[in-house]
């Protein structure tokens, strides 16, 4: 078995939620970070036979890189890593080592916004964010239209930056931190809950991310 471009991107993201991952049976991958603030699932091109853990995700991806085209067979409690003459023997960590999220996915039934927000409209927000040095994003409806405003909601003289991201929304203010807006650049199809959750879920499928609340307004 190879890992695919695709689910190396999606590792190296999860990298930077959470340091360790437990790979279930088949295609489903699910992390959380430590603050129970970001859920993650994705669906991955590759299918497990069985579960394993890695505990240390970054010395995985690394070592993955001492090959040109790693080959990955699972073991009972190691996998074998090859390629020509070279193997390496990488044993799993157990399950009561990782810090694994309480619960798979979250639905949303009480939706105050939803949009689509693009990776152009995703890098912007990011980029404002990054170069105000704003550590807030609040998703604002008006029911008129829906914009995303960077700022921090603890300073009245904060500097600011808007993007109208949809049309609608439920008159609310609901206040997210920029640090857990570690999403892939990609396209998302969001909704936003009034009880303080939003969800991105890719428009292909691949990978959805469900992200906490600091407040609601």
């Amino acid at each position: 078995m190879k890992f695919c471009d695709d689910t190396i991107a999606i590792l190296k993201n999860i990298v930077t939620i959470t340091p360790s991952i437990w790979f279930d049976e088949g295609n489903i991958v699910t992390v959380g970070n430590a603050t129970e603030t970001i859920l993650v699932s994705a669906n991955i091109a590759e299918s497990f036979d069985q579960s394993f853990g890695i505990g240390e995700l970054t010395m995985f991806l690394n070592t993955l890189l001492l090959f040109d085209e790693a080959d990955i067979e699972l073991k009972d409690n190691h996998a074998i890593i090859s390629e020509g003459g070279k193997k390496l023997k990488y044993f799993y960590a157990s399950k009561s080592q990782l810090n694994l999220p309480r619960i798979k996915t979250l639905d949303i039934d009480d939706s105050a916004m939803k949009f689509s927000l693009s990776a152009d409209m995703l890098a912007s927000i990011n980029r404002a964010a990054g170069t105000l040095q704003l550590p807030n994003v609040t998703f604002i409806g008006d029911g008129t239209e829906v914009k995303a405003k960077i700022t921090n909601v603890n300073d009245q003289t904060s500097n600011t930056f808007d993007l109208v991201v949809g049309a609608g929304g439920s008159p609310c203010e609901i206040v997210f931190t920029i640090d857990n807006f570690k999403m892939i650049n990609t396209d998302y199809d969001v909704n936003v809950s009034s009880s303080g959750f939003a969800e991105f879920k890719s428009t292909d499928n691949t990978i959805t991310y469900w992200l906490a609340a600091e407040e609601i307004k």
